[in-house]
């Protein structure tokens, strides 16, 4: 193995045998072969178990304190002994280089993240995209994602990554239980923690292939999805992202004055999965509908909860 830094992937999965074999089979293939790979899979999933009990690698399943992926992450990482964890999706399949550019990227003592970029597929077909912007969050509190679209940006300063394909150093922060529904922002919370503590990196040269399948709606606007099928659950995703957001904003925003621009920018205005008063008013004009008002209900409690428990979390200051 080159380089002296030791390295675990983490891989969470569930009830997808087939995507989790793909990802096991672009691990086996790597130039820097990894120390161990945690797989965290339910006691009920037995299909999982039997593909990660097959594998080559130096595999060690570790079993979830609870459903959910922010429990199943924190279990991972939890059980991690080296000195860098690589977090990859079973839905994500590795470049060969992957593990060792994560070794290289890690040499200089003051980084402890690092994520790369995600090639997007849907149902098997290639989605292409390009930026010139990658994992920014504004002082008002806009976030740009943008990982899974090409920017030609290699070992740059960001303030965020995605948990598809991100990796943090010893000591490693654990996601958060206090999030609602499935964890949405965790990575941005991860991220946030971590830069407090040295540089957070984005590099494109980090790549995975990422074969969304049948979960495109991962990326979709959840408040559309919501006006489409009309059903109580993508509320409650809605109420979820909107209140995660708000609490992790809360908790990782230092300057009072800085804290009172955000709340109020998102009670405002929004964004795209947790949208404000003037979104939703323009949307309404468009497209009317007495949904997009109980929408706009649902976001503005959700986020002034979520504030207050960020709050809490920080220390109420």
């Amino acid at each position: 193995m080159s380089g002296s830094r030791s390295l675990t992937v983490v891989v969470p999965t569930y009830r997808r045998p087939d995507l989790l074999r793909s990802c096991l089979a672009g691990l086996e293939v790597q130039s820097h072969r990894p120390d161990e790979v945690l797989l965290v899979i339910r006691s009920t999933d037995q299909a999982s178990l039997d593909v990660a009990r097959s594998s080559p690698l130096p595999v060690r399943i570790v079993e979830p304190a609870a459903p959910g992926v922010v429990p199943a992450m924190r279990s991972g990482l939890a059980a991690v002994r080296t000195e860098i964890a690589v977090m990859v999706d079973d839905d994500a399949v590795a470049a060969p280089d992957l593990l060792q550019r994560y070794e290289e990227a890690f040499v200089d003592p003051r980084v402890v993240a690092v994520g790369g970029f995600n090639q997007v597929y849907v149902d098997g077909e290639r989605h292409d995209h390009t930026t010139r912007r990658v994992g920014q969050l504004s002082w008002t509190g806009r976030m740009v994602g943008m990982h899974y679209a090409r920017s030609g940006l290699e070992s740059v300063p960001v303030d965020h990554l995605q948990g598809c394909n991100m990796a943090l150093r010893a000591p490693i922060d654990l996601p958060d239980l206090a999030l609602h529904g499935d964890g949405s922002y965790y990575e941005l919370d991860l991220s946030l923690r971590a830069g407090r503590r040295g540089v957070v990196l984005y590099d494109e040269r980090l790549h995975v292939d990422h074969y969304l399948g049948g979960r495109a709606d991962r990326d979709a606007d959840a408040i559309a999805g919501a006006l489409a099928a009309r059903k109580e659950t993508d509320l409650k995703q809605v109420a979820d992202s909107c209140w995660n957001y708000s609490y992790v904003l809360s908790k990782n925003t230092t300057g009072r004055l800085q804290r009172a621009v955000r709340l109020l920018d998102g009670l405002l205005v929004g964004q795209r999965r947790t949208w404000g008063l003037a979104r939703v008013a323009a949307e309404a004009v468009r497209q009317p509908s007495r949904q997009w008002w109980e929408i706009l209900v649902v976001a503005t409690r959700c986020r002034w909860s979520g504030w207050a428990a960020g709050r809490a979390a920080r220390g109420g200051s």
